[in-house]
């Protein structure tokens, strides 16, 4: 019996970028279109020889990028590529428009494809704040591309709205929800700008000229979508997605449901067989991947092997009888590549599953791990029903998010410390990463964090995720190289003149390196005075109370997760992270200075200098006085005269 899977192809082209926009997107000529074309072709014929009569196409969804602004013919060929998967007669097949790029010949184009829902992205109906927004269309171009596709008889329009826009009133934003509903499309999907890094807003936020609305604004349009949207005959089903009957996106559902996905294109992701992927996300890497080896298209990526031909200097096809390692197969084919735990996909499915507005069935996730949910989450659950995050249905088969709990998620995306779906967890936020995409970050921790100093409640863990999900975002977008000999490098800078230099190794320490990075970014190590000197053992920076508390995070030892940092032994030159037997610092950093072997195996290793070491041997000729940290009587020693750490930069 054949499995149901949902199809993914990304189309990057756009005809300009939105001041918004951090997607995995761009302007292109008509031969990077064409092959790009070719590179899709070609990944499809794995694809489709993969799935061959083991699976059958119940969704299909086209996005970008902008996969409109692909001319006519263009369009027509993209969907000889996509028939060529084995497709449900009756499946869902979405693709993403603007207007401004639809005429009769490109929904003629799109018909024939066997597209049967169209999401328009239009944000706002205010033509100012589509300018702003960098918008190629007017609300009236929009109309025109509405009243088009209902005049073709498209009967499942989806139209995406954005609050919180510069200088975007509560009035303006509730004339753009009136204007939307009185239109009756089937679906809303509506969410609050994200100023990402990367894009114009980020840049004009910098500098101090955008004027975004206040939280209270936000609140005051978030509250209002739900209740507006309610009464207009819209149920949400998702945290922001509203729909008519039975207009739900199946496709989306297939995300937050854990069920498989194939991702074809730049940078697509694929959850599939328990394992998750993502496509190369720079052009030419991904067509050289896709476009190698001149071997016959119906044995493109096959279970054959590739071997060197060392004589002739090209490479040829052997053929083998055993079947191959599907695992080994599409991990030289990708840019990354993770095989799922068991633990690791309850968690996931917990914390998409949780995004749905039913939540999470008990009796699926017994069927799913042959678990009860009781028995893995049960403690947890129990303490955020009776705080009110969660709740029961009536015959107790499935929790969700109360109120007060999705407008929680909204702000916090959650720690590991008592939380119901843990951190590690893949959930949107992961998924987004995976996607090259920027996350909600700063609508989740982001806020939580601006809240608490504005209250002056420390927020630790909240500035630690969001610093690690920025830093991950940064090396998304191409400012940090986490494989290969490229390393990152952290550069110190000591009384404003001297420099040391460490290479971070963030193959072995994800968490901790991207914690670094970020906050060197942030410039939190800054005009801070090196608090502990051990000569003969360690120099340390940051310690105890030499640290912002809001910024002395503590966070889950990479060396108890990860085998290969546990196997570290600390030399001299070491870099790690601080901390009790039971953590690692996200932010206490350290360079041993001579080999210790108590160290091996208790602590994150993050890197190793690599020169400036005549200053170190300077600081370790210093003098140095004892000093007690109060709140553990713990007895260190300092310098005497400051040594003040000026600057930390990530130059590489």
């Amino acid at each position: 019996m054949q499995k149901d899977i949902a199809l993914y192809v990304h189309i990057p082209f756009c005809v300009k970028k939105c001041n918004y926009c951090d997607f995995l997107s761009f302007s292109s000529d008509d031969d990077t279109k064409r092959k790009y074309l070719d590179a899709i072709y070609r990944e499809s014929i794995f694809w489709k020889n993969k799935l061959s009569g083991r699976y059958r196409i119940k969704t299909v969804f086209v996005g970008g990028g902008t996969p409109t602004c692909l001319s006519a013919s263009e369009l027509e060929r993209l969907g000889d590529i996509i028939r060529q998967f084995d497709i449900d007669d009756n499946a869902e097949f979405t693709i993403e428009a603007n207007p401004g790029t639809l005429d009769n010949e490109k929904i003629n184009a799109i018909k024939k494809m066997g597209v049967n829902r169209v999401s328009l992205g239009l944000q706002s109906t205010v033509d100012k704040e589509l300018k702003l927004l960098g918008r190629i269309h007017t609300y009236e171009e929009f109309l025109e591309s509405y009243h088009l596709l209902r005049g073709a008889d498209f009967d499942n329009i989806n139209i995406d709205l954005m609050s919180d826009i510069p200088k975007q009133s509560f009035e303006s934003y509730r004339k753009t929800l009136e204007r939307v509903v009185s239109l009756k499309p089937e679906h809303i999907s509506s969410y609050s700008l994200i100023i990402e890094p990367g894009t114009v807003f980020y840049k004009m936020y910098e500098d101090g000229v955008l004027d975004i609305a206040d939280e209270d604004t936000d609140r005051q349009m978030y509250s209002y979508t739900k209740k507006f949207l309610e009464e207009n005959g819209y149920h949400r089903y998702e945290i922001s997605n509203y729909c008519k009957k039975d207009r739900e996106c199946k496709h989306n559902l297939v995300y937050w449901n854990l069920d498989d996905y194939i991702g074809i294109g730049l940078g697509a992701s694929s959850y599939f067989e328990g394992a998750r992927f993502s496509n190369f996300s720079e052009m030419k890497k991904y067509q050289d991947v896709m476009c190698s080896d001149k071997v016959n298209e119906l044995n493109i990526f096959s279970c054959d092997a590739i071997v060197s031909d060392k004589e002739n200097g090209k490479n040829r096809m052997k053929t083998s009888t055993v079947g191959c390692d599907f695992d080994t197969e599409i991990k030289s084919k990708v840019e990354s590549y993770e095989k799922l735990t068991e633990k690791a996909k309850m968690e996931e499915f917990m914390f998409v599953g949780l995004r749905k507005c039913i939540g999470v069935s008990k009796t699926e996730f017994k069927n799913r791990f042959n678990y009860s949910i009781d028995e893995i989450y049960g403690d947890v659950i129990d303490k955020f029903i009776k705080n009110n995050l969660l709740s029961e249905n009536d015959n107790s088969d499935r929790i969700y998010l109360t109120d007060k709990g999705i407008d929680l998620s909204k702000a916090d995306s959650s720690s590991s410390r008592g939380s119901a779906v843990p951190a590690s967890a893949r959930y949107s936020t992961l998924q987004d990463l995976d996607a090259k995409r920027h996350s909600e970050i700063d609508m989740f921790s982001g806020a939580l964090i601006k809240m608490g100093k504005e209250l002056h409640i420390p927020t630790p863990y909240n500035e630690y995720t969001y610093h690690m999900i920025k830093a991950l975002e940064e090396k998304n977008d191409g400012k940090f190289n986490y494989t290969g000999n490229q390393k990152p490098i952290i550069e110190i800078t000591v009384n404003e003149n001297a420099v040391i230099h460490f290479e971070l190794w963030p193959e072995i320490a994800p968490i901790a390196c991207a914690s670094v990075m970020r906050l060197a970014e942030k410039r939190i190590f800054d005009g801070r005075a090196i608090e502990r000197l051990e000569p003969g053992f360690v120099l340390q920076p940051l310690f105890f109370d030499g640290v912002d508390p809001q910024i002395d995070i503590m966070v889950e030892p990479e060396f108890k997760t990860n085998p290969e940092n546990a196997k570290i032994v600390f030399e001299r030159g070491i870099v790690a992270m601080a901390g009790d037997p039971e953590n690692s610092s996200g932010s206490q950093y350290y360079i041993t200075l001579a080999a210790s072997e108590r160290l091996n195996g208790n602590f994150t290793v993050i890197g190793k200098v690599i020169d400036g070491w005549d200053e170190i041997e300077r600081l370790e000729h210093v003098e140095v006085e004892e000093a007690i940290e109060p709140q553990s009587g713990f007895v260190y020693h300092r310098p005497v005269k400051t040594e003040m750490i000026t600057k930390v930069r990530l130059i590489k």
